[in-house]
């Protein structure tokens, strides 16, 4: 783990690592199995079994993955007893993310290697090589500084401090020139994990009767070629005349070459990046600038380190990065509302590759004329990855809407109310509230002269103004009628009478008044007339020349020749006399000539008095 290279050809199960995470309390432990390489006392790595345990490494296992050689795919994956590996191979890709296959671990696979990711942090890569005999496992680790001092296996402790490496099971440490065969039975072996408690499902391979091969036995020179494909690497060296295959010992070197890589990296102090840690408030419209500072605590290389930006949301320009090292400012600014949350993330990446990354608490207020947002509440800043918070809007009295974007009317409040005469009318924002007016109603005015706005409405007018002028008319009609009836009814009658001489005399009368024949003539009786025209009262008919008799008559159905009542002599012209009768109500007024004794009679036998009668003509 701290850079001290070793030899090991242990036969059976393993302890390679055992990592534990003081923050989450868990423990990320691998195993690796190993066999021997055919007709060889080499060993290879076929196996490798992943387990994540809560607490310490005899805590309990909450998930155990399988990596191993062989199956029908180059890399065969078992959860537990349950190979996953189809599910997997058809779900990955070299560039798809890992996918979990438990709630603590994920796996990202591809045909010659898989990397297992686990919640704490250690990520632990399986590749598989092949040479033209057999094919083998190497496994690399990848450890946060998280795990400083709470590493133990084979790797031995992660502490920069390579004096301890050699440690073993029951913690005695040993001093790093030890012997191939004393590295084996001192520390080696008591890394040995007891087919009981393996990660690994069987077959077991270990075998007690094995004795390995040591690095000090061997001529590092006997393979032709070694030495140009292995230079002084031990390991190189030795895994190429064990296999008796130089490729093998240049899988070796190059996995050695990763790993210095990779410790280079670990090792490589990232950049810092520091800056206020308050939120950053972007006001609708307004420019803001974020400052901050960058350095590098190691020199990474020497060179200033190199500072990028990326953002989301709708930025009114896009957002770039102004300024020398260390200095830095970013301007911010947002004209338009929006639903994307904001957020920039500024990323500082030294010579050596490390970086480190800020991402300020954008928190944006959408508001329109001049509206301001609420206040945040506790704990809200806090806002994870997304670092970024559209804030809710405080409108006034004036604005409504999501981003108080909208007037506000005044009339659709229950405050609002007005006469049923008044219109209500909004107070334009920024005013608020509503006020009552009769609506305006534009009268016809000349060309040259403005238009007079009079408080009253068309509608209004008609309401009222149509039925008073149907009601004047109905009551002019009705009155004309009245008096022209009355007037009719009040007048006078002319009426013309045949005296015994055979003049004709005009005379007048009040309608409806009853004029005795004594009056007319007083050589006559006077009789009364009746003047019910829907009654049975009836005057005596005269006697008629022609039937000698008198007869009763209603005056419903009186005729011409009861309007008057004449003696045929008497009648100078015919003609004349019908166009002078009257209506039945005419005929009820005139004075009918009878010879009744009484009133009362219903019928009377009328006698002339003398030769000849007067006419009467209405």
């Amino acid at each position: 783990m701290d850079g001290q290279n070793f030899t090991f050809n242990g036969l059976g199960d393993y302890l390679l690592v055992a990592a534990y995470s003081p923050g989450s309390n868990t423990t990320v432990m691998v195993h690796i199995r190993t066999v021997l390489v055919p007709d060889s006392s080499a060993t290879r790595v076929s196996a490798v079994g992943i387990a994540y345990i809560a607490g310490t490494a005899a805590g309990q296992r909450l998930a155990v993955l399988e990596v191993r050689l062989g199956g029908a795919a180059p890399l065969s994956v078992f959860k537990e007893t349950e190979n996953i590996t189809a599910n997997l191979s058809a779900s990955s890709s070299a560039s798809s993310d890992p996918v979990f296959v438990t709630p603590y671990m994920a796996v990202q696979y591809r045909d010659d290697r898989v990397d297992v990711t686990s919640v704490s942090g250690p990520v632990i890569t399986v590749r598989r090589h092949i040479t033209s005999v057999f094919s083998f496992l190497t496994v690399q680790t990848t450890l946060s500084r998280v795990f400083t001092n709470n590493t133990r296996g084979l790797l031995g402790n992660m502490n920069e401090n390579t004096l301890d490496d050699f440690t073993s099971e029951n913690g005695t440490v040993f001093t790093l020139d030890l012997s191939g065969m004393e590295y084996y039975q001192s520390v080696g072996q008591s890394w040995r994990v007891e087919e009981m408690y393996s990660l690994l499902r069987a077959p077991y391979s270990y075998n007690s009767s094995h004795v390995p091969v040591f690095a000090e036995d061997l001529d590092l020179n006997s393979l032709p070629g070694v030495r140009g494909a292995c230079g002084d690497s031990v390991s190189c060296l030795f895994d190429s005349i064990q296999a008796n295959d130089t490729s093998v010992g240049v899988v070796t070197l190059n996995t050695q070459a990763v790993l210095m890589e990779q410790r280079s990296i670990e090792a490589n102090i990232p950049p810092v990046i520091s800056a206020s840690s308050s939120p950053v408030n972007l006001d609708l419209g307004n420019n803001v600038a974020v400052q901050f500072n960058v350095t590098d605590p190691d020199g990474g290389g020497g060179a200033a380190p190199q500072v990028s930006l990326t953002h989301t949301g709708t930025f009114t320009t896009t957002p770039v990065i102004l300024g020398t090292a260390p200095v830095y400012t970013v301007q911010l600014q947002i004209n338009v509302s929006m639903t994307t949350v904001p957020s920039i993330t500024i990323t500082a990446t030294d010579n050596a590759g490390a970086n480190a990354t800020f991402r300020p608490l954008l928190v944006f207020c959408p508001c329109e004329y001049g509206q301001t947002c609420r206040p945040l509440a506790q704990g809200q800043d806090s806002s994870g990855q997304d670092r970024g918070i559209i804030a809710q809007c405080n409108c006034n009295n004036s604005y409504t809407g999501p981003y108080c974007e909208r007037d506000r009317d005044g009339c659709a409040t229950a405050l609002s109310t007005c006469p049923p005469s008044e219109e209500c009318v909004d107070v334009p924002a920024p005013g608020f509230g509503s006020t009552c007016q009769i609506t305006s109603v534009t009268s016809a005015v000349p060309a040259t002269t403005a238009p007079v706005v009079t408080e009253s409405t068309s509608s209004n007018i008609v309401a009222w103004l149509v039925p008073t002028i149907i009601v004047g008319v109905l009551l002019i009609g009705f009155f004309g009628i009245f008096i022209f009836v009355t007037y009719k009814k009040q007048g006078t009658v002319t009426y013309h009478v045949a005296n015994n001489d055979g003049d004709i005399e005009k005379k007048k009368k009040n309608k409806g008044e009853v004029v005795p024949l004594s009056v007319i003539n007083p050589s006559y009786e006077s009789a009364t007339v009746p003047r019910e025209r829907n009654g049975t009262d009836s005057a005596s008919c005269p006697q008629s020349p022609q039937n000698g008799a008198a007869t009763a008559h209603t005056a419903d159905t009186a005729d011409e020749n009861h309007d008057t009542y004449v003696n045929d002599a008497a009648v100078k012209d015919e003609a004349d006399y019908h166009e002078r009768a009257v209506d039945v109500q005419q005929s009820a007024d005139v004075a009918k000539l009878v010879s009744a004794p009484s009133e009362t009679n219903a019928t009377a036998t009328a006698t002339p008095a003398k030769k000849d009668y007067p006419v009467i003509y209405l």
